[in-house]
């Protein structure tokens, strides 16, 4: 079999090391985004912008086996999710050679779900989301499911890790969320976040079938006051002295289950947010 080639789209913090790993296994990656002077080492530069559809070209002259796309916006409000999710994944399906296409992978959300009373919530649960997030992901999701190419979408919970420590942030600032009512949060690790994306591309390499959707998030969904009042007292604060505040800072009051990602082989590295969490203070934790 030829070396498989790898277009990775949005090339940042969920794939650059997506595209890294693959260019160590001797695959020829392409790493597209606005400013690619910063991409890992073996990754071939696309510089491009999917919200501008005269810059994308060059895709007409890739043909990659497979894609990986991780977008991430720079604004939040429903004019830019719009044009990144929807009008940009639309320019590169218009732009892209598939004629060697075997599989893409696309990230998304669980905001997708509207549930917010506590509800389990797997593949198979519907969505019908409220927040302009939500509606252009599922919009995007079912532009590439119209477009008849095999594709793997994953719908990723809260991504955390070192860079990515609101958490960390808001207990060392005195502030805690309201203990009551119950708030169900569902997280992702950085690094399983990536080892999943690494994971299914490499079962597609491999010829083996993946599912269409799969669930993004650890294996312990757990109420956010219960997490937030473990990390501090492991940073060492007094949980009862934090300020409540009037609201959870992250809305989605539902219960992901993961259980279709697990089932198909993928092994936590922090299957939990007691293991997880403390690589905010120490990456090598763990």
């Amino acid at each position: 079999m030829n070396t498989p080639s790898l277009l990775v789209i949005g090339c940042g913090d969920l794939g650059a090391p997506v595209a890294a790993q693959c260019a160590a296994l001797g695959w020829r990656v392409w790493g597209l985004r606005r400013d690619p002077r910063s991409l890992p080492a073996g990754v071939e530069p696309v510089r491009a912008d999917v919200t501008r559809p005269q810059t994308l070209a060059p895709l007409a002259r890739l043909a990659p086996d497979f894609v990986v796309a991780a977008l991430a916006p720079g604004q939040s409000d429903d004019e830019h999710y719009r044009a990144l999710y929807v009008d940009g994944l639309r320019h590169c399906l218009e732009r892209l050679d598939r004629s060697r296409l075997r599989r893409w992978l696309w990230v998304s959300s669980t905001s997708v779900y509207h549930q917010s009373g506590g509800e389990r919530v797997d593949e198979t649960s519907p969505a019908e989301p409220t927040g302009y997030a939500g509606k252009r992901l599922l919009e995007a999701e079912r532009l590439l499911a119209a477009s008849g190419i095999a594709h793997t979408i994953v719908r990723f919970g809260g991504i955390y890790g070192p860079g990515r420590d609101r958490l960390l942030r808001q207990l060392r600032s005195g502030q805690r969320s309201p203990s009551q009512p119950a708030h169900y949060s569902n997280r992702i690790h950085r690094e399983d976040a990536v080892g999943i994306l690494q994971f299914l591309l490499q079962r597609a390499a491999a010829g083996l079938a993946l599912e269409p959707l799969y669930l993004g998030v650890d294996r312990a969904p757990t109420p956010i006051a219960e997490v937030e009042r473990w990390f501090a007292g492991w940073l060492g604060l007094d949980y009862a002295a934090l300020t409540p505040l009037a609201a959870p800072a992250r809305g989605g009051n539902r219960h992901c289950d993961s259980t279709r990602l697990q089932q198909l082989g993928y092994a936590f590295r922090y299957p939990d947010y007691r293991v997880g969490l403390p690589t905010l203070l120490n990456p090598q934790m763990g």
